[in-house]
């Protein structure tokens, strides 16, 4: 186990651990948009990612009269939105390009 030699009290292992944790964090933070930008290059990738989006139901009511499968609906949105945040954030000019695309081939 990590903690068994983990001391509590040490104040300056633990800013360390810290540290090393929120560089991890940065570390694939950077790389999921590296990878994220790699797809979004390729009209294969644009053409996944729309067809994600598409079923996430972003631009659709969620509404339902079952609360369950309303609460579901709203879920795939979020997961939606998220990616469009993304992809608008990183690679905005490809996002672009994806939407003239998947609107063409509809």
């Amino acid at each position: 186990m990590a903690n068994e030699n983990f001391d509590f009290d040490d104040v300056t292992a633990q800013e360390k651990l810290r540290a090393e944790t929120a560089e991890k964090a940065r570390r694939r933070a950077r790389e999921e948009i590296s990878d994220l930008q790699i797809v979004m290059k390729t009209p294969q990738g644009r053409r996944v990612m729309y067809g994600i989006l598409a079923r996430s139901g972003l631009y659709r009511s969620c509404f339902n009269s079952n609360a369950l499968n309303m609460a579901f609906n709203e879920g795939l949105r979020e997961s939606g939105l998220v990616l469009v945040k993304l992809l608008t954030d990183h690679c905005y000019h490809h996002y672009q390009l994806m939407m003239k695309e998947g609107i063409e081939n509809v």
